[in-house]
């Protein structure tokens, strides 16, 4: 038969036989497992025997179940799993007279050495810092067994306290529920740098403010965020139905969890004012969009682009900084940025308030709130206008080149028929003198002479006038195969002899 071994911190204090019927768990003494933490709510859950298994059920409670550091609504039991309440801990055996699990009362230091170390690798290596945050307040939440968790930030020269944060085992809190906190005890912190422990607010005189009153808090802890002996924040968090909810080693751990919060805090701020520094330095337009089209913030070189102040450009639909005939395909890019998560280089037309239009290569990508969904497009666009007008100088200069090429082309082949027709002239008359009868020897070699070199000038006259219908595209290359041993060089001249 199945049993559950309840132990405090560590140690066991009794075991639970379970059989086929309900076993209700809770603080209240008339459940077969009592929990007598003030964490445990009355009725906590229950454990039923279904189709061979037993299965885990809460019954709602304020602070749950966990099991190693999730929190569980339903599960099907298996052995030796640990469920956690408060300070006890349920472990689940599948048979009688199983032995207690060893090293109990070290396990709650461990847990929080544990949440310790992944507290300071999450906020080092993740780039979303509230998502961050939100999620390492639901651990702490877990381990101290708080109800609520809210994280305030010191507004720059005041003591006044902005809300970072807030959460409760269940997710995000807003509203009123954001509100209802003790001021009067992050006021404090806030103004001595010491962390405070309020066991039972209402038997406390000290504690019996009108925040806490009013707000029925019964325990809480506030602890600060300190750097550098400076006061940047605090971190609170309080139990409304518990009185003693919180214990010295709980201000111990949360103390250490904000003395990490604030470094990577600072590391984190940091990062972004060298973000924003370069957003504002930057001569390229830059602006970032919300889902509903409209900027919601522009850098200086989008204003000095359009001619316009920043903040004018603040609430501006983006679509409507381009011509009519483009704004469609604009916002058809901002959707696309959105739904791709990046695009790179569409060019757009930019239109001034004037009329003047500025030709704009535009990329972006897109922003993405703390679960991944959408939250807007950051446009970064790079002027063309210098690269335009070095294009159209490379256009005309290319055209004013092509027309002196072809001026170029006209006068050779000018030259080339007017130095052929001449060579055509002498050699018809060297070869008439040649072949006339009385001439000597030594005067027809001559002659020779001067007809074979005049017939290669006009050959490579012929070759020269051919490379410039090629470069003009009047005539074809055509490619055939040729013996290199047929080549000799043009040779001969002035009597010089021919080699072999």
């Amino acid at each position: 038969m199945a049993e559950i071994i309840i132990l405090r911190a560590g140690v066991e204090v009794s075991r639970a036989r379970l059989s086929d019927a309900p076993a209700r768990v809770g603080r209240d003494s008339a459940n077969e497992i009592v929990v007598d933490d003030p964490r445990a709510s009355r009725n906590h859950a229950v454990i039923v025997f279904q189709n061979g298994f037993y299965v885990l059920k809460d019954q709602g409670s304020t602070h749950g179940v966990i099991l190693g550091d999730e929190r569980v609504a339903q599960r099907s039991l298996r052995d030796g799993d640990a469920l956690r309440i408060g300070d006890w801990s349920l472990v689940f055996v599948e048979r009688d007279g199983a032995p207690a699990p060893s090293g109990g009362s070290d396990q709650a230091g461990t847990r929080r050495l544990e949440a310790l170390f992944e507290i300071t690798v999450a906020l080092q290596t993740q780039a979303d810092f509230g998502a961050v945050v939100d999620g390492l307040m639901l651990k702490a939440l877990n381990i101290m067994g708080a109800e609520r968790g809210f994280l305030m930030l010191r507004s720059p020269g005041s003591d006044d306290l902005r809300l970072f944060a807030a959460r409760d085992t269940k997710g995000p809190v807003s509203g009123m529920d954001a509100e209802s906190v003790s001021r009067s005890l992050m006021q404090t912190v806030l103004k001595t740098g010491r962390a405070v422990l309020v066991e039972n607010a209402l038997a406390d005189a000290q504690w019996q403010t009108d925040s806490m009153v009013h707000n029925r808090i019964h325990s809480a802890l506030c602890v600060p965020l300190t750097s550098r002996d400076e006061v940047g924040g605090v971190i609170y968090v309080d139990h409304r139905s518990r009185a003693r909810a919180f214990s010295e080693k709980d201000l111990e751990f949360f103390s250490t969890f904000a003395l990490i919060a604030k470094a990577a805090m600072d590391s984190n701020r940091a990062y972004w004012d060298l973000v924003d520094g370069l957003f504002q330095a930057s001569d390229d337009f830059i602006a970032v969009c919300g889902e509903d089209g409209l900027i919601a913030r522009a850098n200086r070189g989008a204003a000095a682009l359009l001619g316009i102040d920043a903040a004018a450009l603040a609430s501006r639909p983006f679509d409507g900084l381009f011509p009519a005939q483009e704004r469609e395909r604009a916002e058809a890019l901002r959707v696309s940025i959105r739904d791709s998560r990046s695009v790179c280089g569409v060019d757009f037309t930019l239109e001034r308030p004037g009329g003047a239009r500025i030709p704009l290569n535009i990329s972006g990508f897109s922003l993405r709130d703390s679960r991944g969904r959408p939250a807007g497009t950051c446009l970064i666009g790079r002027d063309l206008s210098e690269h335009a007008a070095l294009v159209r100088q490379l256009t005309e200069a290319n055209a004013r080149l092509r027309e002196l090429h072809e001026m170029k082309m006209e006068l050779v082949g000018g030259l080339a028929n007017e130095f052929k027709d001449a060579l055509s002239l002498i050699v018809g008359y060297a070869g008439i003198m040649r072949d006339l009868k009385g001439g000597s020897p030594e005067d027809r070699q001559r002659l020779s002479i001067i007809l074979s070199a005049g017939q290669k000038l006009i050959a490579l006259i012929a070759e020269v006038v051919d490379l410039t219908r090629i470069e003009t595209g009047t005539t074809g290359l055509q490619v055939s195969p040729v013996d290199v041993r047929e080549f000799r060089l043009m040779t001969g001249y002035c009597g010089l002899p021919s080699t072999a």
